[in-house]
């Protein structure tokens, strides 16, 4: 029970930062004064939480995975749990920074712009 309490704290104190920006998710407007610009850099600060957080979650699930390789002692069956969790958090996160890669450069062929990812709104009118 003692290793589960460890474990929940080390996870909460790594993603406590990244709940805590989730605060400023929204763009600031003022109801009938919200326009399509706002929605726009909704969906950007979406994208860029989840990215971070699955980051930070990453993290958190190769130190859980270290921490229970490093306490399995003579236990094969939690070696085994720890270096699956290990891969899997490692394969995760590969799958993220390839898919940005490829996204990135896709875009950046089709368009020419290096900053498809920050959405810069500019309303005429």
């Amino acid at each position: 029970m003692q290793k589960i309490g460890a474990t929940v704290f080390i996870l909460i104190l790594f993603l406590l930062p990244q709940l805590s920006f989730a605060a400023g998710l929204v763009p600031s407007c003022d109801g009938p004064n919200c326009t399509v610009c706002d929605l726009g850099i909704l969906a950007n600060n979406i994208i860029n939480w989840l990215v971070n957080f699955s980051f930070a979650a990453g993290a958190a699930m190769v130190i859980y995975g270290g921490y229970l390789i490093m306490t399995a002692g003579l236990s094969p069956k939690q070696y085994a749990e720890g270096k699956d969790i290990i891969f899997a958090a490692a394969i995760g996160l590969g799958i993220i920074l390839v898919s940005w890669i490829i996204i990135n450069t896709t875009l950046y062929y089709i368009t020419g712009s290096e900053t498809w990812y920050k959405i810069e709104c500019k309303l005429v009118q």
